[in-house]
């Protein structure tokens, strides 16, 4: 085999290499510290210019943010307060006691002039599974079958709860909590059970599907109407919605007045008002609750992180509704001087306590 020529031998070599590297001469140190040059001041340029489209990108999304929250807020609000006297009518007939507050109407009014407000409402809302009658019964019964299905008392392991009294617990159906009157479908007034020393929810009897039980009325309130086989029986439930301030943080929650404590429903809610329609008048303290026909609410929420640069000089104080025909005092809702953003959102919400029995 013939070896390749030398480097050393400059004729031979050039016939090796190709013509890019033989024309090439290398950068000089001038060329290389124009080239660092140039690329330093554009750099220069652009950076500032890519921070301030990253934090233009980052108020996007942060103002995003705010009005998705704000809009599913009002949409739960929407759901929850809509339905207040479900199946009640416009005025419990006897008041309803719900951990030993009587109530006379379906909602209930705590106004304030120069604070946020809160309002409570009662409804009939369905158990989970459904829970139905499974007998006819006639109007002065007292005494109700019922069925639920057995999964519902079935553990995590697979056991079934044993205990009567786990049972009723577990239903939420015994005396003294938020669930200690039911309603049935369509009767549109509550019922009060007997207290649990005299079993107001006494287990029957278990079958592989379904585990029955007899619901028994309190003394002197037995059924007005006729109760059909299949007709749903539904819990009676007391929910207040306030703000609160807790850990610097202002809160929007829901409270059913039972043992387990308040669900916060937003972290980050700065004010709460309420307005309501009676024969076509907007009042902030209605003397007839059980004849509002529309609630309007108004929300300020705030953003969940602090935007950088931003001082929020806003006072949103007269964006949160009129009382008793002149604005909210200035002062009330801002300047908060923070660099949060805020959203005031509002909506009417057509009620159910106007139902007649």
């Amino acid at each position: 085999m013939t070896p390749a020529p030398s480097l050393s031998n400059n004729r031979e070599a050039r016939n090796f290499l190709p013509p890019q590297l033989l024309s090439h001469k290398g950068f000089s140190l001038l060329e290389v510290l124009i080239a660092l040059t140039i690329m330093a001041t554009v750099s220069a340029f652009m950076f500032p210019a890519l921070i301030q489209f990253q934090d233009q990108g980052v108020r996007e999304i942060s103002k995003n943010d705010l009005a998705d929250r704000a809009q599913r807020l009002s949409i739960y609000l929407s759901r929850e307060l809509g339905m207040a006297g479900f199946m009640l009518g416009r005025r419990p007939e006897p008041s309803i006691t719900v951990n030993t507050t009587n109530y006379d109407a379906t909602i209930l009014v705590n106004n304030s002039n120069n604070a946020d407000d809160e309002i409570t409402i009662l409804k009939a809302e369905s158990f989970f599974p459904k829970v139905v009658a499974f007998e006819n019964v006639a109007s002065g019964g007292t005494n109700i079958k019922i069925e639920i299905p057995r999964d519902e008392f079935q553990t995590s392991n697979g056991n079934l709860i044993s205990s009567a009294d786990d049972r009723r617990a577990h239903l939420g159906l015994q005396a003294d909590t938020s669930y200690n009157n039911i309603a049935f479908e369509n009767h549109k007034r509550g019922y009060p059970l007997l207290n649990d020393a005299d079993k107001g929810v006494q287990f029957t009897g278990i079958t592989a599907a379904v585990v029955q039980a007899t619901i028994k009325l309190k003394a002197g309130d037995d059924l007005r109407e006729d109760i059909s086989e299949g007709s749903e029986i539904l819990k009676v439930r007391a929910k207040r919605f306030y703000v609160a301030t807790s850990g610097g943080e202002s809160q929007l929650l829901i409270d059913d007045l039972s043992a387990p404590p308040a669900t916060i429903l937003d972290r980050s809610v700065d004010g709460f008002q309420v307005r309501y329609l009676i024969d076509g008048t907007w009042e902030d303290n209605p003397a007839h609750a059980e004849d509002i026909r529309v609630i309007r609410f108004y929300l300020l929420v705030r953003s969940l992180n602090p935007q950088k640069g931003l001082t929020n000089t806003t006072d949103y104080s007269s964006q949160m509704g009129p009382k008793t025909g002149s604005n909210i005092p200035a002062g009330t809702y801002g300047p908060y001087n923070d660099a949060f953003r805020r959203l005031v959102i509002t909506e009417d919400v057509e009620v159910k306590n106007y139902v007649a029995r």
